[in-house]
């Protein structure tokens, strides 16, 4: 299966990736955080998951739109709680770009504990 994987950072989609390289799913990576602070701190996670991904051979997708304003200003606006919104924002776009892709499915690093 084509899928479209969102990656928080390097560290998290290690056994993710692995694993479902492992039950034979066809992976792509896509980085969109836009709740990272500080930026250095973004960067940082940008920088270490396009190094592994290269390292593993992991296609990427980057948005490296730093949207930190946009984020905090939805948060303030919702009576939903910052982890929601959060995880709303991040898995919205991930399915948007993975319909785009023509990926079977989507899932996130995120839910790995």
């Amino acid at each position: 299966m084509k899928i479209l994987l969102h990656i928080c950072c390097g560290p998290c989609s290690i056994f993710p990736v692995a694993r479902l390289r492992e039950q034979g799913h066809d992976l792509q990576g896509h980085f969109f955080n836009p709740n990272i602070h500080p930026y250095k701190e973004f960067v940082r996670r940008l920088d270490t998951l396009k190094t592994y991904a290269a390292d593993i051979e992991l296609p990427l997708l980057v948005d490296d739109r730093y949207l930190l304003e946009e984020f905090l200003s939805l948060v303030v606006r919702s009576d939903r709680l910052r982890c929601e919104e959060c995880y709303d924002m991040r898995l919205r776009e991930t399915a948007r770009q993975a319909r785009l892709l023509g990926a079977e499915a989507f899932s996130t690093t995120l839910l790995v504990r």
